[in-house]
């Protein structure tokens, strides 16, 4: 049964996704069709993929990500007959209002809308969405340039269940009027502001106000704070009850103590900081002694930085997942993650050169309780990855863009744990595929786009029946009919994703 379908080239394979829609679609009942970006997609196509793969009973999802994708040429009424629906993705979408008002007022059973860089020339917003009813909406994705202060106040009072609200370019929404009326919604518990420049115009003090509504426990704001650094300070020494905080580091770039009170948020637990760079040595150093932090992301992070973190033994000891990229770890720095993390279960280190294999080595055998492991664009060779396709702990592992061939990949069939695989963009040929599909018989979910697989090698996919998600790319010299034929015969593949 197929639940998704992710389609990079429909110029090229249209036809046959249509075909395959059509004959499974029906049958299997649920479809979460999603048409990639830098697609040319008319409205007279995306009807027909609606009307064939997705029944008028028991369709949940619907999404389109792409910005170029254009229903305004479908029928104003083509997405309402889906009354069941309860998420619905139209980033980027050219819609008329009429069509999304006609959505907002009949398909009431929505939980998650994202209307987000929809076209505005096409579609005015603002009053589509005074056709919204007052019904049981949880997630709103938000963001128009149209929508003021008056338009803003009415959305509210009619959402008052929304559980996640976030603010993409809502320059004509008022700091006052944010501050005065998010509060109205008292079981918002995640807020996300980006680019909305006029929460750079508040005070520092009325701009903290609202953020401090008391349901709130996530807070994720890009581009869009003040340069103050008071902000910051009376945020997080006013609220210690936030549990996840997402930030921008250049925000903290011209302050030693911007980020001193985090240590007192003594129930955070999840922390991203983007451009992480950018924090001054002091702040950095305060931040890694919360040891509350139990998922820490930095990315990318200095030299410097990753000196100053994992070189003092009482700074992350109780992180369970760590993400940080474009950090050079030789083998002194491995051990200091592996000695100071060992609860460690989830590490990515994209963009890390690892100087040798020793690295590896102490890392599996440090790190005992790691079951995620990504090693994107880290140099990793076979030697390397033959070490870890003999661990016995790693259930996912991410080796995307390195330098693996057959000759490692061979020793996938004594492994008996790894469910989860991405090695696109190695050497990969038709010998590694075949140990990988006739093998292997725990492998659920494997991405091996942009290797050296031809017709012969993909064609071992149907001899597996243990696969839930495969992601291959059509420039991988395999060509429409052999796709199509997959599409049509491995119908216990979940999840079939065709990269250009």
């Amino acid at each position: 049964m197929f639940y998704g379908f992710f389609l990079d080239d429909p110029q090229r394979n249209v036809q046959m996704v249509f075909s395959n829609i059509e004959m499974q679609g029906h049958e299997h009942g649920r479809y979460l069709p999603t048409i990639k970006r830098n697609t040319n997609t008319e409205g007279r196509e995306l009807q027909r993929i609606i009307e064939l793969c997705l029944p008028t009973e028991g369709t949940r999802s619907l999404g389109f990500k792409s910005y170029s994708v254009n229903l305004s040429q479908c029928s104003p009424k083509l997405l309402t007959r889906f009354t069941s629906l309860t998420s619905l993705d139209l980033h980027g979408f050219t819609i008329t209002g009429e069509q999304l008002g006609n959505i907002f007022s009949n398909c009431t059973q929505l939980k998650y809308v994202n209307i987000k860089s929809i076209h505005s020339s096409t579609c005015n917003i603002s009053k589509a969405l005074e056709q919204v009813v007052e019904y049981d909406l949880k997630k709103l994705d938000l963001g128009d340039e149209s929508i003021d202060d008056e338009k803003f106040k009415n959305i509210v009072s009619k959402l008052p269940h929304l559980t996640e609200l976030c603010i993409q370019n809502a320059s004509k929404i008022s700091s006052q009027t944010l501050i005065s009326h998010l509060p109205l919604l008292t079981n918002l518990k995640t807020l996300t502001l980006e680019h909305c420049t006029n929460i750079d115009n508040a005070t520092p003090s009325s701009t903290a106000t609202l953020l401090l509504s008391p349901s709130i426990k996530q807070i994720n704001i890009r581009h869009c704070l003040p340069s103050q650094t008071l902000l910051l300070n009376q945020m997080f020494s006013s609220y210690n009850n936030l549990k996840s905080v997402v930030m921008d580091g250049r925000l903290m770039g011209n302050t030693a103590n911007g980020l001193q009170h985090l240590q007192t948020c003594t129930h955070l637990t999840k922390l991203r900081i983007d451009n992480a760079f950018s924090i001054p040595d002091s702040s950095f150093l305060k931040l890694a002694a919360n040891q509350s932090i139990r998922v820490l992301e930095m990315e990318p992070i200095s030299s410097r930085m990753y000196a100053i973190l994992f070189n003092q033994t009482n700074l992350c000891k109780n992180l369970i997942s760590l993400k940080i990229s474009k950090a050079n770890c030789d083998l002194k720095a491995i051990k200091m993650i592996a000695d100071n993390c060992k609860m460690l279960k989830v590490l990515h280190l994209g963009d890390s050169l690892l100087t040798n294999d020793e690295c590896v080595i102490s890392l599996l055998q440090s790190c005992t309780d790691l079951t995620e492991l990504s090693l994107q664009r880290c140099s990793i060779t076979d030697k390397s990855a033959k070490i870890l396709f003999s661990s016995n702990t790693l259930t996912t592992l991410d080796l995307t863009s390195n330098k693996v061939t057959d000759e490692s990949v061979a020793l996938l069939k004594f492994n008996w744990t790894l469910t989860d695989l991405n090695i696109s963009g190695n050497d990969i040929m038709n010998r590694g595929m075949k140990v990988m599909m006739l093998e292997n018989d725990t492998l659920k979910k494997l991405n091996v786009a942009y290797n050296k697989i031809s017709a012969k090698g993909m064609r071992h996919v149907f001899k597996n029946m243990s696969l839930t998600s495969l992601t291959f790319s059509s420039k991988d010299s395999i060509p429409n009919e052999l796709i199509q034929e997959i599409l049509e015969k491995c119908s216990h593949i979940q999840h079939i994703n065709v990269l250009n």
